[in-house]
């Protein structure tokens, strides 16, 4: 299951979306959405389930570190099914876009006019399952969800990003999101260091500077992979990229370690 929610969780790394969009505009160099007939369907589906499913496949990742504690383990599975039922949802809606829209407005209404209060509820899953696991790892999430709800409520209305007055940096739920789940993998790094192998714990900081990157554009609407933030270092993006993929390589072998331990028990 390690290996199978590690394929996920790199194929969805392999669709981030840094804005939401249902067209093909210059802004896209391909997109599924201009091809025809079935593969359109099998693209517009493949892209939006794998793009919205990596929550589940991190909490059905955690949740295989934990799987003698079967209530929690189950409990886990649940969640992440629950994560797996909004990704086809979202997959749903894109495919409906390409083809026929009408009968799905009501689903597209619904989690777009309560998507905050979804991703609330998400938060305090996390932080539910964490207090399960420990009392201290979950006061900790629980304090990084609060301070991400606060912000989530203080995120201004979407604006044109092309007009003159739209800011040049601002608190994006996807932004928001993706600090919150960085503060939860480094509260777990911390909190069960025991349990944490030095090439773990260095494979994961590897990828902190390409997530904080991702973090930067995300709040300022910018492509993905573009030009770096810093004017003085020019390869800055080719760095984060280098350090990421020296962190993914640590990352798979310590996986492979580990299955390698669990079929020898």
């Amino acid at each position: 299951m390690l290996a199978w929610t590690f394929l996920a969780l790199m194929l969805s790394l392999t669709q981030v979306q840094f804005w939401p969009d249902g067209y093909s505009g210059f802004q896209q160099t391909a997109t599924p959405m201009i091809w025809g007939g079935l593969f359109r369907i099998l693209g517009v589906g493949y892209r939006a389930l794998i793009q919205h499913s990596w929550p589940a496949a991190l909490l059905l990742a955690s949740a295989c570190l934990y799987r003698d504690r079967r209530n929690i383990y189950w409990l886990s599975v649940g969640v992440s099914a629950l994560f797996l039922v909004a990704a086809i949802l979202q997959a749903a809606i894109q495919i409906a876009w390409s083809e026929n829209y009408r009968p799905f407005v009501f689903l597209y209404q619904f989690l777009a006019g309560y998507s905050t209060e979804l991703r609330v509820i998400s938060f305090a899953a996390v932080a539910a399952l964490c207090w399960l696991l420990n009392s201290r790892f979950g006061l900790a999430v629980s304090g990084l969800g609060l301070l991400a709800v606060g912000a989530l409520y203080r995120t201004p209305s979407p604006l044109n990003r092309f007009d003159t007055s739209f800011p040049a940096f601002h608190h994006t739920p996807e932004f928001i999101t993706l600090l919150f789940v960085a503060g939860v993998m480094v509260c777990a790094l911390v909190i069960f260091r025991r349990s944490v192998s030095p090439m773990e714990a260095i494979s994961f900081l590897l990828c902190m500077p390409l997530a904080s990157d991702f973090a930067a554009r995300f709040g300022a609407y910018l492509y993905p992979l573009g030009p770096s933030f810093f004017p003085n270092m020019p390869y800055w993006l080719w760095l984060a990229l280098a350090l990421a993929g020296l962190g993914l390589v640590g990352a798979s072998w310590c996986l492979v370690r580990r299955i390698e331990v669990e079929s020898r028990e």
